[in-house]
């Protein structure tokens, strides 16, 4: 009898799915299959599950490219810290010298190499890392592996039933498009990372004789602080003039007036290098004599075509952050709990558009919001959430809800819950998706 072999990300992961399965040799329920995942693969009647353990295989480091690039080891010249391109140079090795990685990685192989196995399942989480893990359990493993592999792509929870069975009937070849994409950009941040990190690093450390590591989110501060430093060093003080008008709790604003004589939208100040403009602009006001008379005041519902975008994962934090005054930690925290729980999708997303290959996504969010919120808000294609292009540029689809709707008693739940905000949280979720299709 032949099987079926999945790989997964995380071994919470591997039981979760584990469960979800219609296998009868997974039937005892979570708790009881995540004691048995700790000899590191799951066995069913009709899946094999395992797992990595983080990344498993490592780039080597730069001294083992050439002893030149040894840190402390300053080059002869300064000309030779500008480096040979190195991209040729660069390889992966097995994390052997850590434990768990190096008994994970045997059990990988083992199942790879089972002659039962008729065909493999990357059940990795849905974004570039993920598929970058993938690729170095299967193909790192084995080199050479020629049966049928397929991507298991899941933007859910994987204790949710519904969300692995969806995935299941969705199967595509793991060579699609979509994925190669993801893989594709992950080895080209990934080198751009070493290549970064290995010229900046070399040349601060040895230079100052001192432990500067520097890579690319580093290098990208060091810039800002540097580029600022700069200019509080060569600031030249100048002195400048402000006009103000007031009326009891009125205040008059009016915007810097260049040259020309035209406002300066750009510049929206009060100040004025040259005193005699601001003395200018004193009297002006002071011949005017405006006086204002209010006669009628009229209020109305306005509505506007433009309509705040999909989430990403830091857009949820920072209006999290600064409507609750909760912790970063804590929102990701949230995020984790309603995407394990099956009512949200995917945290780790820097999304704000949606492609129109996603459609059904979008169609499932709107539906579980129109009846969260007891809406009936009308899906439309052209919506401005939707835009293949840039979604192109997108790790991942922008924070979604599932067709998982909370209930009365989930909500009375969360409000005993240890997290903060949770329905807070799903609510803004939410929003950001029918608020687009709203009239």
């Amino acid at each position: 009898m032949t099987k079926t072999l999945i790989l997964t990300e995380k071994r919470t992961a591997g039981a979760e799915l584990a469960s979800c399965l219609d296998d009868n040799a997974f039937k005892q329920g979570l708790p009881s299959l995540l004691n048995t995942s700790k000899q590191g693969y799951l066995e069913g009647d009709n899946y094999v599950i395992t797992w990595a353990a983080g990344h498993l295989y490592s780039q080597i480091m730069p001294s083992e490219i050439d002893p030149k690039h040894k840190l402390y080891n300053p080059y002869p010249s300064a000309e030779d810290y500008r480096q040979e391109s190195l991209l040729a140079s660069i390889y992966k090795k097995p994390d052997h010298h850590i434990a768990n990685k190096s008994r994970q990685l045997k059990i990988i192989e083992k199942q790879l190499n089972r002659a039962d196995i008729e065909k493999v399942i990357n059940a990795c989480d849905g974004d570039a890392e993920g598929e970058a893990i993938f690729y170095d359990m299967l193909f790192e493993c084995k080199p050479n592996f020629k049966k049928p592999i397929l991507r298991f792509w899941n933007a859910g929870s994987f204790k949710s039933k519904e969300a692995v069975t969806k995935a299941m009937d969705g199967l595509k070849p793991y060579d699609d498009a979509k994925y190669q994409c993801l893989h594709q950009s992950q080895i080209a941040r990934s080198t751009a990372d070493y290549l970064t990190g290995l010229k900046l690093t070399k040349t601060a450390v040895d230079h100052y004789n001192k432990p500067f590591y520097i890579g690319r989110v580093k290098a990208v501060i060091i810039a800002l602080v540097g580029n600022r430093e700069n200019e509080i060093n060569n600031f030249i003080p100048r002195n400048f003039y402000s006009v103000f008008c007031t009326k009891e709790d009125i205040e008059l604003k009016h915007f810097y007036i260049d040259n020309s004589g035209e406002e300066n939208k750009k510049e929206k100040a009060r100040n004025y290098f040259d005193e005699s403009e601001a003395i200018s602009v004193k009297q002006s006001v002071e011949n005017a004599g405006f006086e204002l008379l209010i006669t009628h005041i009229d209020t109305k519902m306005t509505s506007t075509k433009k309509r705040p975008l999909g989430l990403s994962g830091s857009d949820f934090s920072s209006l999290m952050m600064g409507k609750y005054k909760i912790s970063y930690d804590h929102c990701n925290s949230i995020l984790d709990y309603l995407r394990d729980e099956g009512y949200t999708t995917y945290p780790g997303t820097n999304g704000r558009y949606f492609a129109h290959a996603d459609k059904q996504e979008v169609i499932e969010g709107l539906t579980s919001a129109n009846a969260y919120f007891n809406l009936n808000a009308a899906f439309n294609e052209k919506a401005q959430i939707f835009d293949d292009k840039k979604a192109a540029k997108q790790n991942h689809v922008p924070l979604n809800i599932t067709s998982k709707v909370p209930t009365k008693n989930t909500l009375a739940q969360w409000e005993k819950h240890k997290l903060p905000c949770l329905q807070e949280a799903y609510e803004l979720i939410a929003k950001h998706i029918i608020v687009t299709f709203l009239e």
